[in-house]
């Protein structure tokens, strides 16, 4: 299973795709201090299409935006910040928190 993961927590931003069986397969990280969103959008154009399982935890809308262009219906999101209207995403969309 291919994971991706983002992260915007520190002063930087990156993304990931794990797979369960082979480790980290693709890989971007730019540091900065602010416009992690911004900087978030080419990067999830660069890996989403590796991943099988999607966990959103960010609620930028333009990312959220550029994530239901690029899903494929056989990729499933794991929804930690309710994204708006879930069943407009041409994949599975699950609610972690309710």
């Amino acid at each position: 299973m291919r994971i991706l993961a983002i992260d915007t927590a520190l002063e930087a931003c990156s993304a990931s795709v794990f797979d369960s069986d082979d480790g980290a397969i693709a890989s971007q990280t730019l540091p900065m201090a602010r416009g992690q969103a911004e900087a978030l959008i080419p990067l999830v154009r660069d890996v989403v299409e590796h991943s099988d399982v999607l966990v959103v935890a960010l609620a930028d809308k333009r990312v959220l935006g550029e994530l239901r262009e690029r899903v494929r219906e056989d990729q499933l999101v794991i929804d930690l910040v309710r994204v708006p209207q879930p069943e407009s995403w041409p994949c599975e969309v699950r609610g972690l928190c309710w």
